[in-house]
């Protein structure tokens, strides 16, 4: 390969990265030139057809980053594209399972369907339930409104994938669960799988902040366990200006209190999440948090996605932990049993609470 040529595709390739994407051939030269490359060991790999990335680069994403820079890609080349259902819902943000990252989602129709293939599969959509509704710009590609995703999706998919968007959906600006539900009423007339969707949106709650929360929240739904208070803020016994959260709180009529927290890995990952500081700091900043949670001398249950996985695992760790039926007399009433946070840190005997 020349030295044009090679930078040449050096600022191609820097190009794409600054733009989130990947690099596809502009020209023949490009082509061969850049099928050369990703021959060689290392600098370069086929991330799919005629689509190209640094390996370094590659391996430093995680799976939706790389879906992700897919869909730019491919927008690029399809300027009149339109991402719908699960695409759609990643790129307005939602934790899309991998599994249902691939194939991609194109808007289509009836009268223009277009034969699907290993990369892409095309959905009928169809516009103009409501005046003006068209797509808009997310993560840098055309994609159905949130309110269209969010139909197509819980159609689609099972209730825990589905509860992943729908609780998204509240958690954005979807205009909340009435105007969901008068959406999904207009838009899925006649359409199948819409008696599922409202089922699921019923179900949503917007203070859900992972999909692993949700998926988790929908088997304790499907399971009838009692499902927790979500995002709960309680004192910080060592700096009453910075309460913390917990994914969970059962608060049993009997006045037991149960904490729950999931783990996932983004809180490892998420370069927002860690403030761009390394796994290693956020594990200590969370072991800290959790020694202060501890004075509280209630149980703690953590679960991540490896029981969420084995859903009889995570039933049964719940049992062990106490957590009753739904219909139980203990789960009624949850809404008045949650404690007076620093009282309780008092009566643990924590010093210095306020």
């Amino acid at each position: 390969m020349s030295r044009a040529m090679s930078e040449e595709l050096d600022g191609v390739l820097d190009e794409a990265q600054e733009q989130g994407r990947c690099v596809a051939a502009d020209t023949r030269r490009q082509t061969d030139a850049l099928s050369r490359r990703a021959g060689e060991e290392g600098p370069l790999t086929r991330v799919a057809r005629g689509l190209y990335a640094r390996g370094t680069y590659w391996e430093d994403l995680d799976q939706s980053e790389r879906t992700l820079h897919v869909m730019r890609s491919l927008q690029r080349k399809n300027p009149d594209w339109v991402f719908c259902g699960t695409s759609a819902a990643l790129a307005f943000g939602a934790d899309v399972s991998y599994e249902l990252q691939a194939p991609l989602e194109v808007a289509s129709s009836r009268v223009t369907r277009l034969r699907d293939t290993e990369l892409v599969t095309y959905r009928d959509v169809e516009w103009g339930v409501y005046s003006g509704e068209g797509p808009v710009v997310r993560s840098g590609v055309r994609v159905t409104p949130l309110a269209r995703t969010t139909l197509d999706c819980l159609r689609r998919l099972s209730f825990s994938e589905g509860m992943v968007v729908a609780d998204y959906a509240l958690r954005g600006r979807s205009g909340g669960r009435e105007s969901l539900e008068r959406y999904f009423g207009d838009a899925g007339r006649g359409r199948r799988g819409v008696a599922q969707a409202l089922e699921t949106l019923s179900h949503a709650d917007g203070r859900s902040e992972s999909g692993g929360e949700s998926i988790a929240r929908s088997l304790m739904i499907e399971k009838n366990i009692m499902v927790p208070e979500l995002q709960v803020e309680i004192a910080n016994p060592l700096d009453a200006c910075s309460p913390f959260r917990v994914d969970f709180v059962w608060a049993l009529s009997n006045g037991r209190i149960v904490l729950g927290e999931f783990d996932g890995i983004k809180k490892y990952r998420d370069k927002k999440m860690t403030r761009g500081r390394g796994a290693l700091w956020t594990l200590s900043r969370e072991r800290r948090r959790e020694a202060l949670i501890s004075l509280y001398q209630l149980p703690l249950l953590r679960f991540g996605m490896d029981e969420v996985r084995r859903p009889e695992e995570l039933v049964a760790l719940l049992e062990l932990y106490g957590i009753p039926c739904a219909d139980s007399p203990l789960a009624q009433g949850r809404e008045h049993a949650m404690p007076d946070w620093k009282a309780l840190l008092r009566a643990r005997g924590a010093a210095g609470v306020a």
